[in-house]
């Protein structure tokens, strides 16, 4: 006997027959008809109707016949499919997840200032994850949309769109005063200021070092971050210039006194004259009037 109520929910999108119904019988037999399908579950929040024939014929193509099993559904069942609800937070967890955690990573101070997304999302029942890949959005900086992708038991099963804005800061070398184009670039002329960024941080100028030697290619204003494209490495040794050579090999080191043959940036290779013995040598421009060889 195989009684179905008029109305049931139901967890899975393909609906059984022992997920819909109680049954009498042998063992056996009941667990045949609990494995019948009835077809698709339909979509989260709306409702399949299932006639009472077509339980018959489903039955009676599964191998039984009408001697065998009593039906006593009604003329027909309504399913319905169980889910839930996708947490906002769950949703804010993977952006953050994705975009914040890289940021702070770099030493960047990020919050997502607004994120956007439909309403009332609702998923199968199951284990819920997000995840989004990032690496389509160039500019996280300006808004963007991106697509948070959920799964439940580890399938996808929504792609929600969403649209984030956020506002980042960092430590970073800002000028003192206002500094003109052509103008030698030290640490004087900088100060170092939490700022907020609104390009890569890989394009701004962190590290003291990376200002050894180098000019400034367009004007900055006071206040202004100090960006890569602004600056540009220059001579800092030009012919004729006296220089100091130095060389060594592990904690042994000389020093002499040398001409310049040709100008050079640091890290440039030049001929140099060593004053002492008139050789002329290749060296590293190291700094302004140093340059170094290997022994």
């Amino acid at each position: 006997v195989v009684r179905v109520a008029g109305e049931t929910s139901v967890e899975r999108e393909q609906v059984l027959l022992g997920s819909v119904s109680t049954m009498d019988g042998p063992a056996a037999a009941t667990g045949r008809l609990s494995r019948i399908s009835l077809g698709y579950a339909p979509a989260i929040g709306l409702t399949r109707e299932i006639r009472r024939d077509q339980i018959i014929l489903a039955i009676r193509a599964a191998g039984f016949s009408e001697n065998d099993v009593r039906i006593e559904p009604p003329a027909s069942i309504v399913i319905r499919r169980d889910g839930q609800s996708v947490p906002d937070e769950l949703i804010r967890s993977a952006v953050e997840k994705e975009f914040l955690t890289r940021l702070a990573s770099n030493g960047v101070e990020a919050r997502i200032t607004r994120l956007s997304f439909p309403p009332n999302i609702h998923v199968p029942k199951g284990e819920l994850d997000a995840t989004v890949n990032g690496s389509s959005v160039r500019n996280i900086f300006m808004p963007f949309s991106v697509a948070v992708e959920v799964r439940v038991n580890g399938r996808l099963v929504r792609s929600i769109p969403v649209t984030c804005e956020i506002e980042a800061y960092a430590d970073l070398f800002t000028a003192a005063k206002d500094l003109p184009a052509g103008a030698a670039v030290t640490e004087h002329d900088l100060r170092r200021e939490k700022t907020r960024i609104d390009r890569p941080i890989s394009d701004y100028v962190r590290d003291p070092n990376s200002l050894r030697g180098v000019a400034l290619t367009r004007g900055v204003w006071s206040g202004a971050a100090l960006t890569g494209d602004s600056i540009a490495s220059v001579a800092v040794i030009k012919p004729g210039d006296p220089i100091r050579i130095e060389a060594g090999s592990g904690r042994m080191r000389i020093i002499v006194s040398g001409e310049a043959k040709a100008a050079g940036r640091i890290g440039d290779r030049i001929s140099v004259k060593n004053l002492q013995t008139g050789t002329v040598l290749q060296a590293t421009v190291v700094d302004k009037g140093i340059v170094r060889i290997g022994l």
